[in-house]
């Protein structure tokens, strides 16, 4: 009898597990998208599954984590295996604090922004534009070398703008927060725009109805609502 019991209640032990694994949603995402994009949408996020364990990840987008429901990738959507749902599109433009735009006495044109100092992600990051494309896409002539900090890290990057130490690059969607409250502002109405952007991407054969694939299409719903 005791070892009925004792198997019944191992047997109980791995059900309860089992639902605890069910009830994990895990979402992989670069630092900067989760912190700049998802972190204000967090209550949303969870009021809108309330009966799941939310798990986020940081990671490199080119080394899928076997952990992660949902993989959160920057490309033009078309990935081998996966279905990917997009969340943002593509406008790069260039924003700065209001102390770095008030230290230039007036707005710079974009001519002078190439002689400013810029805030450059490192080249190894998978991004459509960096200074130099994003200044050859809107027609500015590039000097041969930029007066730039280099980062490999876009949180890193983005602090370094608040603190006003230089301009930098501006992902739409992204920094809404900081536009919104004035922590930064565009220095320019000029914007790069291409066909890539940030998809939310699951494995294909997902069932439509699963909550993996409502995860992506509740993310992809968020970015066209104001963040509270």
């Amino acid at each position: 009898m005791s070892c009925a019991r004792a198997l019944a209640g191992w047997r109980q032990i791995a059900e309860i597990r089992r639902v605890q694994e069910e009830r994990k949603l895990t979402i992989a995402a670069a630092p900067g998208f989760l912190t700049y994009w998802l972190l204000p949408r967090l209550s949303a996020l969870t009021a809108g599954f309330p009966d799941q364990e939310l798990r986020l990840l940081t990671g490199d987008q080119r080394q899928d984590l076997p952990e992660a429901d949902i993989h959160v990738r920057f490309g033009d959507g078309d990935w081998p295996g996966v279905t990917a749902v997009k969340i943002l599109g593509e406008e790069v433009f260039a924003v700065c604090s209001p102390l770095f735009l008030a230290r230039q006495g007036t707005k710079p044109d974009l001519s002078r922004l190439t002689t400013l100092r810029l805030l450059q992600l490192s080249d190894r990051l998978d991004r459509n534009y960096d200074w130099q494309h994003w200044f050859r896409a809107v027609g500015i002539d590039i000097p041969r070398k930029l007066n730039a900090i280099v980062f490999d890290d876009y949180s890193l990057l983005v602090s370094a703008a608040l603190a006003g130490e230089g301009i930098a690059l501006c992902w739409s969607g992204l920094l809404d927060q900081h536009l919104k409250t004035g922590a930064l502002v565009r220095v320019s109405n000029e914007a790069v725009t291409s066909d890539r952007g940030y998809f939310a991407t699951f494995p294909t054969g997902t069932a439509q109805d699963s909550v993996v694939s409502r995860l992506a299409h509740w993310l992809a719903q968020s970015a066209t609502t104001p963040e509270a």
